[in-house]
């Protein structure tokens, strides 16, 4: 059986991102849409805001071709109601990411040449010299900044951008390599919320809590679009997420690997807090089936996964929220294909064959800016997803490896990601990082492991495991024990660029096979 993945359609309207917000707000004008830190706007006053923000910016981007304006995504209220007056406005919205390092944030900026930034102060201090170069308003103070400059003589927005209208240039996480400028038009990202909102389960009296560093378009559209109340609170400690969810009766919990885990490892979280939510899904890299299973029997959630790129609007797939197959990140969204190619003679292979994913849909990128020669498209639409894996029977989708990641040995592929997996089933370890070296093309593959093992087999001077006691994953040439992975901040995934960059210093302190190497004081080097 050929392996082409298809799936139910659902109408896609002919409308501009913030035609969401604008439609829910005469649909549900009193209903809460933003929680902000425990402080809440109804949707009729969010669009009123989002109105009269718009009116001020609309002055500065007038003109014969679309201006950009350059936005931090910060999880916060001034966030929320940026983004929807700058695109309410008809500019395009330059997404830059504040946990970004300065170089990446300045060449963002210098890439796409925005007309005038707003930016939050932590982002403003990070890229100073930069930011003094362009007209550069304050992410708090925007709307007071912009009446002081135009007066009071602001016009009534009555037409919106259209559907086909460029509206987002937004950077890929550079994981593997240079991140790209992905650009989005208003019907990718309207196609794409409607679809996460009609998966993910959500409805009018839904509450939505992303945790995460940056603010998230994908799962705040969804939550716009469908009336559900948006939970900006952002908690990094197992108490303080669980408060949360407390406190303002969360039906949805979205977050990374490493917060789920905090939450499994703390004993002191009782069921009973989080009775209200309904779902726990997990983002940037699939969770361990055991830790799922362990979730879901402690607190009686379910935990799904869901699977996504910048170029498909940051979602393509998702697992089905009631019925959730663990190591899987689910299937299609509606209107959404999926196949699965041959990597070298690119024909379709059949089911359970591992090969590149391609998938087709709305919500697929328009282009990438300024990347002439890059060309991400197949014959027939198709977007080379540049990550391997597999359908199976009953199209769910299993997720290996970015292609670029992977290496060969003796004809065998070797997957990091699916070796930190074989880690991870271990009882004793919380988390692995795999890394494969080679110094050429001609030169052998290394397989080098970093593992962090739990507090429980880790606490004593001695651990009661060593590197050892793993030496049944044979793929692997060397095995360090470890007190942390390091994780990209955008998305916590795992950093290898910085463990290859530290492997030379681990080698040579020449530590005995029970030693902890600490990779943080190495990493604050």
């Amino acid at each position: 059986m050929i392996q082409t993945q298809h799936t139910k359609r659902i109408e896609i309207p002919e409308i501009a991102i913030p035609d969401l917000l604008r439609a829910t707000a005469a649909r549900s004008p009193n209903s809460i849409a933003v929680i902000d830190r425990g402080y809440e706007l109804t949707y009729k006053e969010l669009n009123a805001r989002v109105e009269k923000l718009a009116q001020a910016i609309r002055p500065l981007v007038s003109g014969e071709r679309w201006k950009r304006i350059g936005l931090t995504w910060t999880p916060t209220l001034d966030g929320v109601i940026t983004y929807y007056s700058v695109l309410r406005a008809g500019a395009i919205m330059v997404g830059l990411m504040p946990p970004k390092p300065a170089v990446e944030l300045v060449r963002a900026v210098e890439e796409t040449q925005p007309d005038f930034l707003i930016l939050d102060e932590t982002t403003r201090e990070k890229i100073s010299d930069l930011a003094q170069r362009f007209t550069t308003f304050n992410l708090v103070a925007v709307a007071n900044e912009l009446s002081d400059r135009l007066g009071q003589s602001l016009t009534r927005i009555r037409t919106s951008p259209a559907s086909d209208d460029p509206a987002v240039l937004a950077f890929t996480s550079g994981t593997t390599g240079p991140s790209k400028c992905v650009r989005l038009t208003h019907k990718n990202v309207v196609a794409n919320a409607l679809m996460v909102a009609s998966a993910h389960r959500m409805w009018g009296q839904s509450v939505i809590f992303v945790n995460m560093p940056i603010m998230n378009p994908l799962h705040l559209n969804a939550a716009i679009s469908v009336g559900a109340s948006f939970v900006i609170d952002p908690a990094w400690e197992s108490g303080a997420i669980a408060d949360r969810l407390e406190r303002y009766q969360v039906t949805h919990f979205y977050g990374i690997p490493t917060l789920f885990g905090l939450l499994e490892n703390d004993p002191s979280i009782d069921a009973e807090q989080l009775e209200t939510v309904k779902y726990f899904s997990c983002g940037s890299k699939a969770l361990a089936p055991q830790l799922s299973a362990s979730l879901e029997q402690r607190f009686g959630i379910k935990v799904f996964q869901g699977y996504g790129q910048t170029e498909t609007a940051y979602h393509s797939h998702v697992d089905d929220p009631d019925n959730p197959v663990h190591g899987s990140v689910g299937m299609n969204l509606p209107n959404t294909d999926t196949r699965v190619v041959d990597v070298v003679t690119r024909e379709l292979l059949p089911v359970g064959s591992i090969g590149e994913i391609e998938i087709r849909g709305p919500q697929l990128m328009d282009c990438y800016m300024n990347r002439p020669d890059l060309e991400p498209f197949a014959k027939g639409g198709w977007f080379m997803t540049g990550d391997i894996g597999y359908l199976d029977a009953d199209d769910h989708l299993f997720v290996i490896d970015r292609l670029v990641d992977i290496g060969y040995r003796n004809g065998t592929v070797i997957s990091p990601s699916e070796l930190e997996r074989q880690f991870e089933a271990h009882p004793g370890v919380k988390e692995a990082g795999v890394i494969l070296e080679s110094s050429d093309t001609s030169s052998p593959l290394s397989v080098v492991a970093f593992v962090v093992l739990r507090e429980a087999v880790a606490s004593a001077d001695k651990p009661a495991l060593s590197s050892a006691d793993f030496r049944y994953i044979d793929a692997c040439d060397e095995i360090y024990l470890v007190d942390h992975i390091p994780r990209l901040p955008i998305n916590g995934k795992i950093d290898r660029k910085t463990l290859l960059a530290h492997l030379p210093v681990v080698r040579s302190l020449n530590f005995a096979q029970t030693n902890i190497i600490s990779i943080t004081s190495l990493c604050g080097k």
